[in-house]
């Protein structure tokens, strides 16, 4: 038999107590696969503690339009990103997606999203140039 939660456990979306009380919001999954070309060659850096981290954007298709992500690869990922990828090449990445905010130098806030890729492979190759 299935474990059922009371009501008094499980508050309700519209719940008026404070902020400081956790929430049970449910079983979630956050995962997405992706299948595209990169529109750009990866760029490496770093965090202040030495950490690698690579960005590359890629694109993906379906019958009326395009979408391009942001792709995040961290430590040991960003150097096979940085050693294999390159723009033009159909790539899968698997990951999960991670919204973030900043402010501008003008002061304008942005809000965006990345694909955070704990997995990157190569599906074909560039001509040598």
């Amino acid at each position: 038999m299935a474990h059922e939660e009371s009501p008094e456990t499980i508050p309700s979306p519209n719940d008026d107590r404070g902020t400081d009380t956790p929430r049970w919001r449910g079983p979630a999954v956050n995962r997405v696969e992706l299948m595209g070309r990169l529109t750009s060659d990866p760029s490496l850096g770093h965090t202040r503690d030495g950490i690698p981290v690579a960005h590359v954007r890629m694109a993906t298709n379906d019958r009326h339009r395009t979408e391009y992500h942001q792709v995040v690869a961290w430590r040991q990922l960003a150097d096979v990103v940085m050693r294999f990828g390159r723009r033009g090449q159909l790539v899968h990445v698997a990951g999960s997606i991670h919204g973030h905010s900043w402010t501008g130098a003008d002061g304008s806030k942005h809000d965006g999203t990345e694909i955070i890729a704990e997995s990157f492979q190569v599906l074909d190759r560039l001509p040598d140039e």
